[in-house]
């Protein structure tokens, strides 16, 4: 697109409202591409989320916290993968020690556990 040539003020300030005109349509197209890329996001950013509170350990109900880590050590060890090699029976229960005690110390999640109840039920 060539630049047109400006000869009086009058073109000057047209010119200048083409421009804003311009710059205003660009950002809104720019805010409507980064909308979607954050709703494209959305079940990656809360599957990292989800896994990010797992370094965490729960403070809010210690016994709790045991007592879900034991039996799901225990379960799992001891029941599921009991001809299982040595670095599924190290890593699997660790992982999913981590995730049930995270399931059942944030209530606040009532999707993923509601939708399995009434799956199920």
């Amino acid at each position: 697109m060539s630049k047109p040539i400006i000869t009086t003020h009058k073109e000057m300030m047209l010119e200048k409202q083409r421009l804003e005109a311009l710059l205003e349509a660009q950002k809104e197209l720019l805010k409507l591409d980064v909308d979607g890329i954050k709703t494209g996001l959305k079940p990656a950013t809360n599957v990292v989320s989800f896994f990010g509170n797992m370094k965490k350990k729960s403070a809010a109900n210690p016994l709790l916290g045991i007592a879900v880590g034991l039996s799901t050590d225990i379960l799992m060890r001891k029941l599921l993968f009991k001809r299982a090699g040595w670095a599924v029976k190290t890593i699997l229960p660790f992982v999913m020690r981590k995730v049930t005690s995270n399931l059942v110390s944030n209530p606040a999640r009532p999707g993923i556990l509601g939708k399995m109840v009434k799956k199920f039920a």
